[in-house]
């Protein structure tokens, strides 16, 4: 299930702590394994649990927040940045709720569920698989 589901990714660049593979949301595990095979550095991921778009509201040590839930998404290490530009993405600077940016960019995947009806025909075809 794309909601409740991961799959085991192996990363081109080992994390600070050592692990070598993460759990992936698995409806965009096939592509972020993609992205790591050609090289690009993941640092992070969330197909979004067919929730793009709705409200969200949370709060943190800099305040009350809402905003409006994201699609699919990735960060990715500022230096695969032009080789996300390659690989057809298009890279912004993600900023971190203290207005720090750190060499963080996002990308949108190409996969993955925007809504609910998303989620429920990907497991549909998951499970004919």
């Amino acid at each position: 299930m794309c909601k409740n589901s991961t799959i085991t990714v192996k990363l081109c660049n080992p994390r600070e702590s050592g692990r070598t593979v993460v759990p992936v949301d698995a409806c965009i595990a096939e592509e972020i394994q993609a992205l790591n095979d050609k090289g690009v550095i993941t640092l992070s991921c969330c197909c979004g649990h067919g929730e793009a778009g709705q409200i969200t509201e949370w709060e943190n040590g800099f305040g009350k927040w809402r905003s409006h839930k994201q699609p699919p998404a990735a960060l990715i290490d500022q230096q695969s940045v032009g080789l996300a530009k390659v690989l057809g993405y298009r890279p912004y600077p993600y900023y971190y709720a203290d207005g720090e940016q750190n060499g963080v960019w996002q990308i949108h995947m190409k996969t993955g569920c925007l809504t609910e009806a998303d989620c429920a025909e990907w497991e549909k075809r998951e499970e004919l698989h």
